[in-house]
């Protein structure tokens, strides 16, 4: 079980064609704090893999304002 599942989750249930979250917004859907290196590079977000297994991917990642919006890929 990744510490992601609970984010992968809550996207699979969602029906919008595209989401956005603060940072703040993802820590409370998982229940922990972000690593550090979600707040200070690209590459932890293309490294992960939970939004994408749920069928969504990244399309825009603004880390100044700590935010991240996701796209619908497919239904899962």
């Amino acid at each position: 079980m990744s510490v992601y599942d609970p984010l992968k989750a809550y996207l699979e249930t969602q029906t919008v064609k595209s989401i956005t979250f603060t940072f703040g917004e993802i820590e409370a859907i998982l229940g922990r704090t972000l690593p550090r290196g979600a707040y200070n590079t690209d590459s932890w977000w293309t490294m992960q893999t939970s939004w994408r297994e749920a069928g969504w991917q990244i399309l825009t990642l603004d880390r100044g304002n700590e935010s991240v919006r996701f796209s619908r890929q497919r239904r899962p």
